[in-house]
């Protein structure tokens, strides 16, 4: 089996007697999607693991799960991009989350925090922002990866 690098958001397989979860996961851009045992990765010391206790499943996630939006799909692809969940593991630079802090998870959207746009509140049409999906290699059904969570609360939102 495949090693993790010492911090790494890619899901990789394990066998289900050592695996920490099991995600469902589409293996190739046909089929059906498959149960994946995997490990939770590391986590650097500004990232959060967020358990996921619910999630969509839309359109857009059968698109990309077959790779009809980018033919350079990572696989395994875990499908599912909108999330609220608990805070489950913060690295130890992390002050702004705690573990246990109910979030909502902003689907597709990187923001800078900087540009005018980001000050005021709109950070959805951040002017310096890319589009970023939380799919394969940041999400599976279990939990999701929030790296840098310096960017985290334009990622994330507490709602409790």
């Amino acid at each position: 089996m495949q090693q993790l690098p010492a911090h790494s958001v890619y899901l990789v397989q394990e066998s289900k007697e050592t695996a920490d979860a099991v995600a469902y996961a589409f293996l190739q851009n046909t089929g059906e999607p498959v149960q994946y045992p995997y490990k939770y990765p590391n986590i650097a010391d500004d990232d959060v693991r967020i358990r996921i206790l619910y999630t969509g499943l839309c359109h857009s996630d059968c698109l990309h799960s077959r790779g009809l939006w980018d033919p350079n799909i990572k696989y395994p692809s875990c499908p599912g991009h909108e999330v609220v969940g608990l805070v489950e593991k913060v690295g130890t630079g992390v002050t702004k989350f705690k573990v246990g802090d109910k979030v909502g998870c902003n689907p597709q959207r990187w923001m800078c925090q900087t540009c005018d746009l980001c000050k005021k509140g709109d950070n959805q049409l951040c002017s310096k922002g890319s589009v970023q999906s939380l799919y394969q290699e940041r999400q599976d059904v279990i939990s999701i990866y929030v790296t840098n969570s310096s960017n985290l609360n334009a990622t994330c939102c507490n709602i409790m």
